[in-house]
């Protein structure tokens, strides 16, 4: 099977049209809750800590889901606060932060995929989260940091009801994961050399790529440390073909968003293709990652453009961060390789023991599915 194959090979069965449905209507809603109340800066906090609650959810009796949810966006909310107090701060200050938080979020692996999976997204929000506050001043619009973390709560307190209601009429059933390709085991795990190796390698490529963004004032540049987190796997091959997709995704999803700016001049018609681009990701995640990228930046790309067009430009310094975050990513796993390769002596069937034990305590890479 060729490289380009295996990029966008489909796999038609995991074509998932009602997760897409649930997520377009969730989406429409917050968006006309924040519309009719006048709140667009809250926005951002509302949607992510409804959609990351539900990513999430493991499912099973209510009252286990209640609690487990109800812990995870506890923790969204402070790491929203504490995001929003350092996010105007210098950039060494927000390097820091993010070192601490990967890390703890990588050692997370230790009592379970499914937690690794939950800080995970902790993590990516808490990315999300640092550029924010500049973004709103640029653009003119004020939040307040204790908002934005009740916007957060509120977020996830929708998905709550939502489950609610659907375990009631279910009959109060155990219902199954809504995202069933996210793993659902808590069993601990041990810590071992390159569980630890990975978790550092993670806090040190975060530490680096939000410095460069930050400290280098450079426009758009949260797509830097953004796709360096995803593109990091606990293998070089897994990584380089997931940077490879993620890469491929963005060029596309780049052109197809730029071509829409510039040719549809209706800003609700806008909002409806990039709505429908973020639903149809939300159906394909599964079946071929390239092309769920492709989807995902173009609703993102538009999304962000529509309060204010900054130009063509724009797309490519998002494109551009995106390319350099996936190679950031890939050669540290690739140094990473090495250093195993000369610490072990044992040439490449070490090396390769070493990566396919990081691999299987990390979570093989699973645990990245809900990015």
């Amino acid at each position: 099977m060729s490289y380009l194959h295996r990029m966008f090979a489909l796999d038609r069965s995991k074509l998932d049209v009602r997760r897409a449905c649930l997520l377009l209507a969730e989406l429409l809603i917050l968006l006309v809750v924040t519309w009719k109340l006048d709140a667009g800066p809250y926005f951002y906090s509302l949607a992510f800590g409804a959609l990351f609650v539900g990513l999430i959810d493991p499912g099973g009796a209510f009252a286990d889901r209640l609690w487990k949810l109800s812990a995870f966006a506890v923790a969204g909310a402070v790491l929203t606060a504490a995001a929003y107090v350092i996010g105007g701060e210098a950039w060494y200050w927000l390097a820091a932060a993010i070192f601490v938080v990967t890390l703890v979020s990588s050692l997370a692996v230790r009592y379970g995929v499914h937690r690794f999976v939950a800080t995970l997204l902790l993590n990516v929000w808490f990315l999300i989260v640092l550029s924010l506050p500049g973004s709103f001043a640029l653009a003119g619009e004020h939040s307040s940091l204790w908002w934005q973390a009740i916007a957060w709560l509120a977020g996830a307190a929708f998905w709550l009801a939502i489950a609610f209601v659907g375990w009631l009429l279910h009959g109060r059933t155990d219902r199954p994961a809504w995202i069933s390709e996210i793993p659902g085991g808590t069993s601990r795990r041990t810590l071992t050399r390159p569980v630890i190796a990975f978790a550092v390698i993670r806090a040190v490529v975060m530490a680096i790529t939000v410095g460069i963004a930050f400290g280098l004032d450079l426009p758009n540049g949260i797509w830097l440390p953004v796709a360096a987190l995803v593109a990091m796997k606990p293998s070089l091959e897994q990584a380089t073909l997931v940077a490879s997709q993620r890469v491929a995704g963005a060029l596309i999803g780049a052109l197809v968003a730029a071509a829409l700016l510039v040719t549809v001049d209706v800003k609700v018609a806008l909002l409806v293709i990039a709505l429908a681009a973020l639903t149809t990701g939300a159906a394909i995640r599964t079946v071929n990652y390239a092309l769920y990228q492709a989807a995902l930046s173009t609703g993102v790309l538009i999304a962000l453009e529509l309060p204010h067009f900054t130009g063509l430009s724009a797309e490519g310094e998002r494109v551009l961060w995106t390319l350099a975050g996936c190679g950031v990513a890939v050669l540290l796993m690739g140094v990473s390789r090495l250093l195993k390769k000369g610490g072990t002596g044992g040439g490449s069937q070490s090396a390769a023991a070493s990566d396919r034990s990081l691999g299987a305590e990390a979570g093989g890479g699973t645990p990245d599915a809900a990015t």
